[in-house]
């Protein structure tokens, strides 16, 4: 059996930014998944992510490989308020992957469970491995949330946008949309461009595009509303900038303030491929939806009591997600059963810890302990070189039999495809 001192699960920005971390520090240690696998597999193709390039940085000790770099060294150039391409973004991280972690391993894990004193994981092909400590890093991919209503139809007239990187298939088809956040209008818009009959529902008056980014801001309007990495004001500055505080604030305000902090808002980039092009329900109430034969009906009344019937032939639920232990398939049932909640997620320690000793996640499903930045890839930079410490001074180097990150062509295919 291949053993580790530190089994990362999950190669995303945090999972990668960890490794880099733990290689520093020259901890013996693996990150398992395809690398950066969210951005390619579960984006339309051309999606920009609403982050400015500095907000975008996969962290790392030292000057590490931020994404300027990375964009200096493959087109010549870097402008921070250029929105980036999923695609690019993809990119980026399969190369801080080659360039600033030691051991990675592409395959899923499908199965974590306890083992004495520390842990065993089962990967997809069936190779166990040993480690005395994990952390579980799989962003919001197994978060899907659906309401009520939508979860009731038929599995074949609805998806989840996480469930949408290429949208052809839904090519000529009359599809509604439910939300108004970035993923919504990211959906809609790869809709209506690929030939689909699109048009949005949402329960909102409006859709709250963002501003374009301004770095000249006068001195007086950045006092009144500071910028953070994940926008403007006061409360974004204290949730950036002090998430262990946020984490000492009794459960139930951390439980409203992740609930309620930073509502639907698509980039400002998207508002050409939207406004005068799909339709848009605002202000929308679903009194009822149903489906029969093939087509999906939804009884909707206005903010003026006016009612509305609209039929169309399938619906992508832009609705969020919501972090649930239950719902991390890898974890053995006993392991998750051992794990305290706050909420539906972990309750987690002020390293990052569960209820499990040795039994760590990060990233979004830390948002409920640590905060709203945790949704972001900008809150790894509070994350990963705290908890990289810690490992480092509870599981010092031990012995290694993890295998060496093999080169790009052979095992993950080149740096940026």
């Amino acid at each position: 059996m291949r053993k580790l001192g530190v089994a990362i699960v999950g190669a995303g920005p945090y999972g990668l930014s960890l490794a880099a971390f733990l290689k520093s520090s020259d901890i013996d240690h693996c990150v398992f998944g395809p690398a950066m696998s969210f951005w390619q597999d579960n984006m339309p193709p051309g999606t920009k992510l609403k982050s400015d390039g500095q907000s975008s940085d996969l962290p790392a000790p030292g000057s590490g490989f931020p994404i300027s770099r990375y964009q200096i060294e493959t087109t010549g150039s870097f402008v921070v308020t250029q929105p980036i391409t999923v695609e690019e973004f993809h990119a980026y991280g399969t190369r801080f992957r080659d360039r600033m972690v030691s051991h990675a391993d592409p395959q899923t894990v499908a199965t974590i469970r306890r083992d004495g004193n520390g842990f065993s994981l089962t990967l997809e092909d069936g190779e166990e491995v040993g480690a005395r400590a994990v952390v579980v890093a799989v962003g919001v991919r197994s978060f899907t949330y659906l309401p009520r209503h939508l979860a009731a139809l038929p599995a074949d007239c609805i998806t989840h946008s996480v469930e949408h990187g290429p949208v052809a298939a839904l090519a000529g088809k009359r599809v509604a949309v439910v939300g108004s956040g970035a993923s919504a209008i990211d959906v809609a818009a790869a809709l209506h461009e690929a030939g689909a009959d699109t048009r949005i529902i949402t329960r909102r008056e409006s859709v709250a595009f963002h501003h374009p980014p301004s770095h000249r801001r006068p001195l007086r309007h950045r006092i009144r509303r500071p910028d953070t990495g994940i926008g403007g004001g006061w409360d974004l500055w204290f949730y950036v900038n002090f998430p262990a505080l946020f984490h000492a604030l009794p459960e139930a305000v951390r439980l409203r303030v992740v609930e309620t902090t930073l509502g639907p808002a698509p980039g400002w980039f998207m508002r050409d491929r939207i406004e005068g092009k799909v339709p848009i329900l605002s202000g929308m109430t679903t009194m009822a939806v149903s489906a029969d034969d093939g087509v999906v009906t939804f009884a909707l009344k206005d903010r003026h009591g006016a009612a509305h019937r609209i039929e169309v032939d399938h619906v992508v639920a832009a609705t969020g997600f919501r972090p649930d232990v239950a719902r991390i398939a890898m974890l053995d049932p006993a392991l998750a059963s051992a794990i305290r909640t706050c909420g539906t997620a972990p309750a987690l320690s002020r390293k990052f810890e569960t209820s499990v000793p040795g039994l760590y996640m990060i990233g979004p499903v830390a948002a409920p302990s640590f905060g709203p930045v945790m949704r972001f890839v900008f809150g790894a930079g509070t994350t990963t070189p705290v908890l990289g410490r810690h490992l480092a001074r509870r599981f010092p180097r031990a012995a290694s039999t993890t295998v060496p990150l093999g080169p790009p062509a052979a095992a993950y295919g080149q740096a940026g495809e």
